[in-house]
């Protein structure tokens, strides 16, 4: 059984019979079965008895006087497809490429039986090109017929447009559910709602800051007493107390003016305390990082030896060429007279106070989580703002791609496109979103304002979509400098 219908509604749609599909598509109905044989199509795809002219536009061309330009010019019959242009229309040299410089030119009309009748230019007429595949824009027998094997590529893939037709169809319904479904929420409502996130998030952060300042004023009072006893030691080990005003100036200019290194602190105050130690009983020994270890009598060294400070060396001094200090890498560790300080402490308050730096430390990272919290509910809230703005289709269903790429590697470098976000070539920004060309039908959308040419324009982006089961990028070109255009499928246009 096969299925030879005339098209009366043009436009795609899907018909069943006794097990047979039939479906409609550009103008034609096709057959489901194997065999392939091509339905019949509607009057305007026919050709005529007039070469070169259309079935619907036959009227005109019938009788003995043929009418053109509106009117004005009246002519016998015998001057359609003379070869010679008698009209400013061109209308009577349907046939020939006589009147192809006529921006009124209808062109020629190819029947192409058994596959589709299209227009082609009157100057493409007998010009030794095949342009139809019937061969009728040429003089008979310069081209062969073969509209049959064209026709039969062209169904299969007018098949195929079908069936991506309707599962497209399916999965656009899903993106409208979905984009509805995010519409349906009210704006308002999701922005008090992250404003009271963010409420929330800081008031527990200044919180936080306040506990952490009390822990932190604590912690420098400890340290600075810390200080203060240590120091105060110092001085006594040392017996700076014995020296006088005058002594101690001197003792604080050599050390600016030599530089405060370990070597020249140690010659000033070796100096300094060697007058002052024959009447000591004690040596005193201070170590490179500052520690000081007292010596008691039974410790003094012999008549023969030097009563003096000497500089007890606790790790290696590194020196460079030059006789300069390098810089210890363990520079940071802790005094070793704090460290004695901390052992004498009791237990009680070693525990205290470790238990209030470890609280310390923990509101700290807990405070570090709370600002990335901060800083991904206040971007959060700006995409609300910036997405309440942006068009998503009669139907939001181009809400299902705001947040996905796609990408195709072709002409030797990787282009990528994120509708509503940005497009790229590599790492050269093709430009960002700009919305659907006015007029479209949400066919077009673009990318502008991208990285700048050398010597030329911003690199821009216009994206021409189609019909498809799913994304897929299908083509880039650049037609124009810096201008790039792209073929795109999507469930999103299927209708």
């Amino acid at each position: 059984v096969k299925f030879r219908l005339a098209c009366l509604v043009c436009v795609p749609l899907v018909l069943w019979d006794g097990g047979f599909g039939v479906f409609v598509a550009n103008g034609w109905l096709f057959s489901s079965s194997d065999d392939d044989v091509p339905a019949a199509r509607d009057e305007g795809d026919l050709g005529s008895s007039v070469k070169g002219v259309a079935r619907k536009n036959e009227n005109a061309y019938t009788g003995l006087r043929f009418s053109c330009d509106g009117g004005k010019g009246d002519f016998s019959i015998d001057v359609v497809n003379d070869n010679y242009c008698d009209c400013k229309d061109g209308s009577d040299e349907p046939g020939t490429a006589a009147c192809s410089g006529i921006a009124a030119d209808g062109g020629f009309f190819c029947v192409n039986e058994n596959y589709k009748g299209i227009y082609i230019p009157s100057s493409r007429v007998s010009d030794g090109i095949c342009d139809c595949c019937d061969g009728t824009d040429e003089v008979e027998g310069t081209c062969s017929n073969n509209c049959l094997e064209v026709g039969k590529k062209y169904r299969e893939e007018m098949r195929q447009f079908e069936k991506d037709r309707t599962e497209g169809l399916e999965r656009k319904k899903d993106y409208i559910r979905r984009g509805q479904l995010v519409a349906s929420k009210n704006f308002e409502e999701l922005q008090a709602s992250k404003n009271a996130e963010i409420e929330s998030a800081e008031a527990e952060e200044t919180k936080l800051n306040e506990e952490i300042r009390i822990l932190e004023e604590e912690e420098e009072r400890q340290r600075k007493e810390k200080e203060k006893v240590l120091r105060g030691k110092r001085i006594q080990s040392l017996h700076l107390e014995k020296l006088d005003a005058h002594e101690l100036r001197v003792l604080i200019v050599d050390l600016v003016v030599d530089g405060g290194s370990k070597h020249s602190l140690e010659n000033i105050l070796n100096r300094v305390l060697k007058e002052k130690a024959e009447n000591s009983t004690v040596v005193v020994e201070v170590n490179v990082d500052g520690s000081i270890n007292e010596k008691t009598d039974a410790d003094t060294p012999a008549p023969d030896e030097p009563l003096i400070a000497t500089w007890v060396e606790s790790d290696t001094v590194d020196m460079d060429d030059d006789g300069e200090e390098v810089e210890d890498e363990d520079a940071e560790k802790e005094d070793a007279d704090e460290e004695d300080e901390d052992e004498g402490k009791p237990k009680e308050e070693k525990t205290k106070q470790e238990k209030e730096e470890s609280e310390l430390e923990k509101k700290r990272s807990t405070r570090r989580g709370i600002s990335d919290k901060l800083r991904t509910l206040k971007s959060e809230r700006d995409d609300l703002e910036k997405e309440a703005k942006l068009d998503f289709g009669p139907e939001k269903e181009w809400w299902a791609l705001k947040g996905q790429c796609f990408s195709i590697d072709t002409g030797g470098y990787k282009y990528e496109m994120c509708p509503f976000g940005k497009a790229k070539q590599d790492h050269i920004s093709l430009g960002s979103w700009s919305g659907f060309e006015e007029g479209s039908d949400y066919k077009v959308f673009k990318f502008t304002n991208g990285q700048r040419c050398w010597n030329g324009p911003e690199r821009s982006l216009t994206v021409k979509g189609s019909c498809g089961v799913e994304e897929i990028i299908l083509d880039v070109s650049e037609p124009s400098t810096c201008e790039y255009h792209m073929q795109f499928k999507t469930p999103a246009l299927c209708k």
